[in-house]
Protein backbone atom coordinates (compact mmCIF):
# COMPACT_ATOMS: atom_id res chain seq x y z
CA UNK A 1 0.00 0.00 0.00
CA UNK A 2 2.78 2.42 0.75
CA UNK A 3 4.39 1.82 -2.16
CA UNK A 4 1.47 2.75 -4.12
CA UNK A 5 0.80 6.05 -2.36
CA UNK A 6 4.28 6.85 -3.04
CA UNK A 7 3.91 6.15 -6.59
CA UNK A 8 6.39 3.18 -6.64
CA UNK A 9 3.41 0.99 -8.65
CA UNK A 10 6.12 -1.61 -9.79
CA UNK A 11 6.97 -2.17 -6.11
CA UNK A 12 3.53 -2.29 -5.02
CA UNK A 13 2.18 -4.75 -7.86
CA UNK A 14 5.38 -7.18 -6.83
CA UNK A 15 4.26 -6.79 -3.27
CA UNK A 16 0.65 -7.10 -3.95
CA UNK A 17 1.16 -10.37 -6.07
CA UNK A 18 3.17 -12.06 -3.21
CA UNK A 19 -0.32 -12.96 -1.78
CA UNK A 20 -3.01 -12.04 -4.43
CA UNK A 21 -3.99 -12.90 -7.88
CA UNK A 22 -2.80 -10.67 -10.57
CA UNK A 23 -6.63 -9.48 -11.06
CA UNK A 24 -7.02 -8.90 -7.87
CA UNK A 25 -3.67 -7.37 -7.36
CA UNK A 26 -4.88 -4.89 -10.26
CA UNK A 27 -7.97 -4.11 -8.24
CA UNK A 28 -6.58 -3.35 -5.28
CA UNK A 29 -3.99 -1.40 -6.68
CA UNK A 30 -6.39 0.49 -8.39
CA UNK A 31 -8.91 0.82 -4.58
CA UNK A 32 -5.85 2.62 -3.42
CA UNK A 33 -5.45 4.95 -5.95
CA UNK A 34 -9.09 5.74 -6.21
CA UNK A 35 -9.24 6.64 -2.09
CA UNK A 36 -6.37 8.84 -2.93
CA UNK A 37 -8.35 10.29 -5.75
CA UNK A 38 -6.06 9.01 -8.55
CA UNK A 39 -9.36 8.66 -10.72
CA UNK A 40 -7.57 8.15 -13.98
CA UNK A 41 -5.02 5.98 -12.89
CA UNK A 42 -7.31 3.99 -10.67
CA UNK A 43 -9.63 3.38 -13.91
CA UNK A 44 -6.64 2.04 -15.82
CA UNK A 45 -5.76 -0.44 -12.93
CA UNK A 46 -9.67 -1.57 -12.71
CA UNK A 47 -9.97 -1.72 -16.66
CA UNK A 48 -6.86 -4.11 -15.88
CA UNK A 49 -8.05 -6.37 -13.68
CA UNK A 50 -11.50 -6.42 -15.90
CA UNK A 51 -8.83 -7.78 -19.08
CA UNK A 52 -7.34 -10.56 -16.78
CA UNK A 53 -10.49 -11.78 -15.34
CA UNK A 54 -13.75 -10.45 -17.42
CA UNK A 55 -16.35 -12.90 -16.25
CA UNK A 56 -15.12 -13.13 -13.09
CA UNK A 57 -13.96 -10.12 -11.34
CA UNK A 58 -17.35 -8.08 -10.56
CA UNK A 59 -15.47 -6.40 -7.90
CA UNK A 60 -13.15 -4.99 -10.30
CA UNK A 61 -16.09 -3.71 -12.60
CA UNK A 62 -18.02 -2.06 -9.53
CA UNK A 63 -14.67 -0.29 -8.77
CA UNK A 64 -14.26 0.83 -12.19
CA UNK A 65 -17.62 2.61 -11.97
CA UNK A 66 -17.28 4.18 -8.91
CA UNK A 67 -13.91 5.80 -10.45
CA UNK A 68 -15.08 7.20 -12.95
CA UNK A 69 -18.02 8.50 -10.52
CA UNK A 70 -15.58 10.29 -8.64
CA UNK A 71 -13.53 11.24 -10.83
CA UNK A 72 -16.73 12.83 -12.97
CA UNK A 73 -17.65 14.44 -9.35
CA UNK A 74 -13.92 15.66 -9.09
CA UNK A 75 -14.05 17.72 -12.37
CA UNK A 76 -17.36 18.99 -11.71
CA UNK A 77 -16.30 20.35 -8.41
CA UNK A 78 -13.32 22.12 -9.54
CA UNK A 79 -13.49 26.08 -8.86
CA UNK A 80 -12.05 28.71 -11.43
CA UNK A 81 -9.45 28.86 -8.85
CA UNK A 82 -8.58 25.58 -9.15
CA UNK A 83 -7.81 25.65 -13.01
CA UNK A 84 -5.32 27.99 -11.93
CA UNK A 85 -7.80 31.09 -13.66
CA UNK A 86 -8.31 33.97 -11.80
CA UNK A 87 -11.48 35.59 -11.55
CA UNK A 88 -12.65 38.88 -11.15
CA UNK A 89 -15.89 39.75 -9.20
CA UNK A 90 -18.17 42.24 -9.98
CA UNK A 91 -17.31 43.75 -6.19
CA UNK A 92 -13.80 43.93 -6.57
CA UNK A 93 -13.78 45.56 -9.86
CA UNK A 94 -15.30 48.71 -8.18
CA UNK A 95 -13.34 48.76 -5.09
CA UNK A 96 -15.78 46.81 -2.87
CA UNK A 97 -13.98 44.01 -0.72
Amino acid sequence: MLYTRKGNYDQAMQAFLRFQSKPEAYNSMGYICMLEGKFSRAEAFFLDAIRLSPSHFQAAQENLARARAGHASKIDSKTPDAYGLEVDSPASSKGLP
